[in-house]
């Protein structure tokens, strides 16, 4: 009689113990999460990784086949922001809750709009994005009306007044290569020995130390290296960017002329990127939260550098800047190929050096 309840009190173990591991797999089952998806003009990329956004641990990653698909397993405990990676400026961020099994598709040339199924949170994150866009970008035309209007006003009452010293204070603002250079002879006849006039016609007129400059970036010559920091306060090298095409753009979030143009700078970067194409942005701003708000909110994403030192950055007298925007057009070796091409001429080039 021992015996036998010895035995049924192990068997009933063994009955328990079964029923705990059974429960332990349902629940991990639970957890488990899969994206399988597909990613378009994604040639240059071999992988595609998973990772937690708050402690940046890597959970799970694909090959890429030949025609951009891929599958990714993970467990996750808890819902949790997520980055669905190519590399570190090539994302897609999801929220993503325990046990959804989630397709997507996606393009390297957009790839914050992506179509997403079986992951509701990251639908509604996409859907409000999208319908801000649209915000931002009536905003944005408001802004470079306004802007326009303002450049219009200061031309308009510098042409009427070109001998006064106060237009030195908006020579920089003034577009109309003509009327800028109609008020400054005025004022450099009116007042021969007026130290700022002076120091500005030196910087714009540059005798020697001008023709030096500008020698150091005519076309065919090797473009000065640039080492500023990035955003994050890392320093990045122009030079680091060798084996790419490069468009040194030079800008400032102020500038009105700048803004207008970052349209066509955009389409360029997502037309030509995939092909070998880069961009250095140099930003002539003095506050950072001006320079980074501009790069966010006009998504410029490409590389970017300031010394935040405005009119008195190392670039303008290292390029020769007499105004912004201002961008210098390199090859993959550093040299030199075209200046400040803008719209269809930047596209006319791109297409005719990345074929």
């Amino acid at each position: 009689m021992k015996k036998i309840t010895v035995f049924l009190f192990i068997t009933l173990l063994g009955i328990q113990s079964i029923f705990a591991q059974e429960k332990e797999a349902k629940s991990d089952a639970k957890d488990n999460i899969s994206i399988k998806g597909k990613l378009l003009n994604a040639s240059s990329f071999t992988h595609i990784y998973l990772d937690n956004i708050m402690n940046e641990i890597e959970l799970g990653s694909s090959e890429l086949k030949s025609d951009g698909s891929f599958k990714i397993e993970a467990s996750i405990g808890v819902t949790d922001f997520f980055k669905l990676r190519l590399d570190e400026y090539n994302y897609i961020i999801l929220i993503i809750e325990p046990g959804e099994k989630i397709k997507l598709t996606a393009s390297t040339d957009s790839m914050f709009k992506p179509e997403i199924q079986g992951s509701p949170a990251s639908i509604l994150l996409y859907k409000t994005l999208n319908d801000v866009d649209k915000f931002d970008k009536k905003l944005a035309d408001i802004q470079a009306k306004i802007e326009a209007e303002k450049v219009a006003l200061i031309e308009n009452t510098f042409t009427k007044n070109n001998n006064s010293l106060a237009g030195l204070f908006f020579v920089n603002q003034i577009e109309n290569i003509e009327v800028k250079d109609k008020m400054l002879a005025n004022l450099k006849e009116k007042y021969p020995d007026n130290t700022l006039l002076k120091e500005f016609l030196a910087e714009s007129e540059g005798g020697d130390a001008e023709v030096e400059t500008t020698e150091n970036v005519a076309i065919g010559s090797v473009a000065p290296e640039i080492v500023l920091p990035s955003t994050d306060g890392k320093e990045i090298a122009l030079s680091s960017l060798k084996g790419k095409v490069v468009l040194i753009d030079f800008w400032a979030s102020w500038c009105g002329p700048c803004i207008r143009e970052i349209p066509n700078v955009i389409a360029a970067y997502e037309k030509y990127k995939e092909k070998g194409f880069e961009i250095y942005g140099v930003s002539l701003d003095a506050e950072k939260d001006a320079w980074l708000g501009a790069i966010e909110k006009y998504k410029m994403n490409w590389v970017h550098v300031s010394d935040l030192k405005y009119w008195d950055s190392m670039v303008v007298g290292l390029y020769g800047i007499e105004g912004i925007p201002h961008t210098v057009l390199i090859d993959k070796d550093g040299t030199v190929i075209a200046k400040d091409l803008r719209g269809d001429e930047l596209d006319a080039k791109l297409k005719e050096i990345l074929k």
